[in-house]
């Protein structure tokens, strides 16, 4: 198998997606306890 600079491409773009939705759910759950602080 040789190597697929599509697949490669495509790679990279998934691994920026998984880290985008990563960080988005770490804001999502300080947003949260900083909220739950709040209320208490």
């Amino acid at each position: 198998m040789g190597p697929n600079p599509y697949r490669r491409h495509l790679n990279r773009r998934m691994q920026g997606a998984i880290l985008m939705a990563i960080l988005m759910v770490m804001t999502a759950i300080t947003n949260r306890e900083y909220a739950v602080d709040g209320l208490q």
